[in-house]
């Protein structure tokens, strides 16, 4: 099975139809789509992104922006700006997308043997997943969770990265076994070794935030254990605009040209 490994599309339907355009073109077939959440927030096609998503996904876990535009959670955890945008999100959706939204399983989800799915992290879905710390208890949380894990694949942060801990020897010494850590660029690869578990971030579709403004995704094929990063261009002008036509806060689209 080879997998398209997408998170954090935040409404950006010209930055998905540029991946799903890129995937197409790929010289090896995508069997299933995996959406690590955050359908919707910040830019300007929630409803078009949530029905594009939940329809190419295979298995999809829930985001942050997801839950509180469905009303799951509350806003005030969330600067002016994320607020100002869930809160016209979820004037725009009908009821029976917020429903949708409502229905999208919290993680960490099993979407194969080995293969687990979140959105901030194995330990905890809101946590942002930034340094070494955060990681080994992530490794941890996933060993003592889903033992037989080898990857899960998380986003949240909007920057790629893979992270990397050799299977610890006794599973309480999980949490003091070093990781690795690589950012990775487009096209890199990595081969998934045998000894080791795996946290991969594959960045950002929607908005990303690493100083590059095009669409980030990865690639796993799972029978190979080989995962890919790429990035794509896409019209980012006409998402500006669409964004300010809908008086969202300006930000939101300043940002989306400097990928910040």
């Amino acid at each position: 099975m080879t997998y398209a490994v997408l998170s954090d599309i935040h409404g950006n339907l010209e930055a998905l139809q540029a991946v799903e355009a890129s995937l197409d073109a790929l010289p090896v077939r995508i069997d299933a789509y995996l959406l690590l959440g955050d359908l919707v927030g910040y830019n300007a096609d929630p409803a078009a992104c949530l029905e594009r998503g939940l329809a190419i996904a295979d298995h999809c876990v829930r985001g942050n922006h997801d839950k509180v535009v469905a009303g799951i959670a509350s806003d005030r955890d969330f600067n002016d700006i994320a607020r100002a945008a869930a809160r016209r999100h979820r004037r725009m959706l009908p009821a029976a997308d917020l429903d949708r939204l409502r229905d999208i399983p919290q993680g960490p989800v099993q979407a194969a043997q080995g293969i687990v799915l979140c959105h901030g992290s194995p330990q905890d879905e809101d946590l942002y997943l930034l340094d070494g710390y955060d990681a080994r208890e992530s490794f941890q949380a996933l060993g003592d969770e889903i033992p037989d894990a080898d990857v899960c694949f998380f986003g949240h942060t909007h920057v790629a990265m893979i992270l990397q801990q050799e299977r610890p020897k006794r599973p309480a010494r999980a949490i003091r076994t070093p990781v690795r850590g690589v950012v990775p660029a487009s096209g890199d690869s990595l081969t998934l070794d045998a000894g080791s578990r795996f946290l991969i971030n594959p960045g950002s579709v929607g908005q990303p935030r690493d100083g590059n403004p095009e669409a980030a995704f990865g690639v796993f094929d799972a029978e190979r254990k080989r995962y890919t990063q790429y990035r794509v261009p896409y019209p980012v002008e006409l998402a500006q605009r669409k964004i300010r036509a809908l008086g969202l806060p300006e930000p939101l689209a300043d940002r989306l040209a400097v990928g910040r």
